[in-house]
């Protein structure tokens, strides 16, 4: 003779049991979605989504597409063959970035109230490769025009908090 307390408990909360499967299946295939998120790179940790490349003219320049805030980041730029090779970042540019390093150094810099013209010197006959390691200020969306060699593209980068 048992008691009821001390035999299996065979009472089962069936539709409590469904929605916790169910529940826990939703979980699964978020979990897997953020991980095939950054795998393709939307966490701005490299992957194939990660940047953007953008031309004008003959010069191309690869920014981040999503990047980390305060996290150093680089900005790739071949600005094509010219007697005048510039760079020109936009005063807005500086509000959301800040510049650690930019390799080559630029010959000469002319600031301006809108933006600031970076010039190299060097070849006019072969094209240049410049290097901006920087770090983003602020988190969220952040849309920039650059100019490279006096084209001007439009570059958007998200930053993740």
């Amino acid at each position: 003779m048992t008691n009821d307390r001390e035999s299996l408990q065979l009472k089962e909360h069936r539709a409590f049991q469904a929605k916790f499967w169910r529940l826990e299946r939703v979980a699964w295939i978020f979990f897997a979605l953020i991980l095939v998120a950054v795998g393709l790179g939307l966490s701005g940790s490299g992957g194939p989504l990660s940047r953007s490349t953008l031309v004008a003219d003959r010069s191309v320049a690869d920014v981040p597409r999503f990047s980390r805030w305060e996290a150093p980041d680089e900005i790739r730029i071949t600005l094509a063959p010219s007697s005048d090779q510039n760079l020109t970042l936009a005063a807005a540019f500086f509000s959301k970035f800040q510049i650690e390093t930019m390799q080559p150094p630029p010959a000469r810099t002319d600031p301006g109230q809108s933006s600031t013209v970076y010039h190299f010197g060097s070849s006019a006959t072969k094209p240049l490769l410049v290097s901006i390691n920087l770090r983003p200020l602020h988190p969220g969306q952040v849309a920039y025009p650059l100019g490279l060699n006096g084209k001007s593209v439009s570059a958007e980068t998200f930053v993740w908090p």
